[in-house]
């Protein structure tokens, strides 16, 4: 969890647009979970946070 977390906050601060656009954060977030955590927490995040980005996306 705490290299998830840690790997969402540094992605964020490098790529500062991401507050404008509320489902490319999400789909960025599933990608940092993926890349740096692992186990069933690890995919349970990862799914979550891609199906809220394409449930954003499909809104506006």
């Amino acid at each position: 969890m705490k290299a998830g977390a840690s790997n969402i906050i540094q992605e964020i601060q490098n790529k500062l647009n991401l507050n404008k656009d509320t489902s490319l954060l999400c789909d960025k977030i599933a990608d940092s979970i993926s890349h740096a955590m692992g186990g069933t927490s690890g995919i349970i995040l990862e799914i979550f946070f891609r199906s809220m980005s394409i449930s954003i996306s499909k809104q506006v």
